[in-house]
C-alpha cells in the first residue's frame, strides 16, 4: 500500500526525484541478476513478459529486487529505473539499497587491500575499472574491454587516475587462465574476459543478507535468477534457485531448476511452473 511519496537527491545524477514509497509485508522476494537475465546479452531491453511477470510478482506482494556487479550509474544508462523495483543489491553485493535508493549496506575495500589493488590498477598490468560511490574510471583500454562493454551495452568508461576516493570494487579484464592473485580480495568471473574484485567475504549473497535482514524474512523466502559464474553463490543460497537457459553447464548444474533463454520468456516461464505467479 502507497502511504506517501517522498522527494529525494539522487546522489548519482544529482537530480531531485519524486518516488513513491510503497509500504508492504513482503511474502517473498526474488531476485534478479541483469546481464544475460534481465537482459539478454548486448541489449538495454526487458523482455515484455518479463516486465509483465515483475508486474504480477508485486501484484501477489512479493518483492523484486536486483542483484547485480552494476553501479547505479550504470542501472540510469540502461533505463532500468524506470522499473518499480524493491530494492537493489549492486556492485556484487558491496551496495544495498532500497526502493528509493537510500543506502541499507555500503560496503568499501580499505586499507592494505585497498592499497594492493591500486598498485595493480596503476601498473598497468591489466585493462581494470575502479568503481567509486559517483564514478567509474579505468587505468586503459584495449580490445576486449571494447567487446565486454559492448557484450553488456555498456560504455568504455574513461581513462583517469585514483584520487584516494572510497573504492567499492573493480573490474578486470582478463581471459581464463590470467587471473590474478589477491593477499585477501576475491574475484568472481561474469564474461570470458572480465571479473569483479570485491571483499573475501561479499558477493551477491552477502547483500542478498542485508536486504532479508531488513525485510525479516529467511532463507526459504528468496527465490533467484542468474546466469553467469558470479551467480552460483546466489542459485545455491536461495530458497529456490533458478538458471536461465543461456546459462554456461556449470552454472545451470548448481541451479535447482532451469528455465528457457531470457529472449524466449525464461523468467515468466519458470514463474509459472512453480505456481509463482
Amino acid at each position: 500500500m502507497v502511504i506517501g511519496c517522498s522527494v529525494f537527491m539522487d546522489t548519482v545524477t544529482g537530480t531531485s526525484i519524486s518516488r513513491a514509497r510503497v509500504e508492504k509485508r513482503m511474502k517473498k522476494i526474488v531476485f534478479f541478476d541483469v546481464d544475460g537475465t534481465l537482459l539478454t546479452v548486448g541489449s538495454s531491453v526487458v523482455p515484455e513478459s518479463t516486465v509483465r511477470a515483475i508486474e504480477e510478482l508485486q501484484r501477489n506482494d512479493i518483492g523484486v529486487v536486483l542483484c547485480t556487479g552494476r553501479h547505479p550509474l550504470e542501472l540510469k544508462q540502461l533505463d532500468l529505473l524506470k522499473y518499480p523495483f524493491d530494492g537493489f543489491v549492486l556492485l556484487n553485493g558491496q551496495l544495498v539499497l532500497d526502493s528509493g535508493m537510500d543506502v541499507i549496506s555500503a560496503r568499501t575495500i580499505e586499507g592494505l587491500d585497498k592499497e594492493e589493488l591500486i598498485s595493480l590498477f596503476e601498473r598497468h598490468e591489466a585493462p581494470m575499472i575502479l568503481v567509486e560511490k559517483d564514478r567509474l574510471f579505468m587505468n586503459y583500454h584495449d580490445k576486449y574491454v571494447v567487446q565486454v562493454q559492448n557484450d553488456i551495452a555498456s560504455p568504455v568508461y574513461e581513462i583517469d587516475e585514483h584520487h584516494g576516493a572510497p573504492v567499492f570494487m573493480s573490474t578486470i579484464f582478463v581471459g581464463r587462465g590470467e587471473e590474478k592473485n589477491f593477499t585477501n580480495l576475491v574475484c568472481s568471473r561474469w564474461h570470458d574476459h572480465a571479473m569483479d574484485i570485491f571483499l573475501p567475504d561479499g558477493g551477491k549473497v552477502y547483500g542478498i543478507k542485508k536486504f532479508m535482514e531488513r525485510e525479516r524474512l529467511g532463507t526459504e523466502s528468496i527465490i533467484a535468477f542468474g546466469d553467469g559464474d558470479n551467480d552460483i553463490e546466489m542459485l545455491k543460497f536461495a530458497g529456490l534457485g533458478v538458471a536461465m537457459g543461456n546459462a554456461p553447464d556449470n552454472v545451470k548444474a548448481e541451479a535447482d531448476y532451469v528455465t528457457d533463454r531470457v529472449e524466449c520468456d525464461g523468467i515468466w516461464k519458470a514463474l509459472k511452473h512453480f505456481e509463482i505467479i
